[in-house]
């Protein structure tokens, strides 16, 4: 199972919010992507999303002590530490193998969550949909429920595992958060802070992110350029 870094970059069936070798994990992006406001009177769907979403309820910032207690009592073993001191823990979510990445900052504060859940090919839309309603039945309908499909594939011809093996076939719902103001006083945004992802792998990758998590994953990614 690959990993996913990060963000390519959920309760149920135990507590859960929104696919190695367990060696690496494709890093998802960050979840830059905002949708601004100018706080008008007219209705938005957005208006009765949440603040934030989390994963069993830990709440952002936990030290590493709090995150290791909540997602041991949720049902997940410890396993390792990666290369980005990223917090690697085992278990199963829909009944399935599942991975799950906790991330830190460099002070020990959680702001990312990512579970990847590995169905086999059996089951895995029947995991997808068990997921994916589970979800929408705590936060609502995904306010993106994007799908692409390249051809000669299309969505209902009974080639989709295919297509996700060949990377020509994307499933991505998204949560948004309600519009929040932004730290630099410059008006209101909403983010996709809980997401589901298939790519190019039979691997179902759930993220919770923080509202930190662009500035941590914006760090790490600058790492090493200094020289330039």
């Amino acid at each position: 199972m690959l990993r996913m870094w990060r963000r390519a970059g959920t309760t149920l069936l135990f507590p859960l919010l929104t696919v190695v070798l367990m060696a690496c994990r494709e890093m998802p992006q960050s979840t830059a992507e905002t949708t601004e406001t100018d706080v008008s009177s007219e209705y938005d769907p957005l208006d009765e999303k949440p603040k934030e979403y989390t994963y069993s309820k830990i709440p952002w910032g936990s030290g590493r002590t709090a995150t290791d207690k909540a997602l041991i009592a949720a049902g997940f073993r410890w396993s390792r530490l990666d290369d980005e001191r990223d917090a690697v823990y085992t278990g199963r979510l829909a009944e399935e193998e599942t991975t799950l990445f906790a991330s830190f900052t460099p002070q020990n504060k959680l702001v990312q969550i990512q579970l990847v859940v590995e169905p086999p090919e059996n089951r895995f839309f029947q995991k997808y949909k068990i997921i994916k309603e589970a979800l929408t039945e705590k936060y609502g309908e995904p306010y993106k429920d994007n799908k692409s499909f390249d051809a000669p594939y299309k969505e209902g011809d009974d080639n989709e595992t295919q297509a996700i093996r060949l990377g020509k076939a994307t499933f991505n719902p998204e949560w948004w958060t309600r519009y929040m103001p932004n730290s630099d006083g410059s008006g209101k945004s909403a983010q996709p802070l809980l997401t589901m992802l298939v790519k190019d792998k039979l691997l179902i990758y759930i993220t919770y992110s923080s509202k930190n998590w662009n500035a941590e994953y914006a760090r790490r990614y600058k790492k090493g350029t200094g020289a330039l």
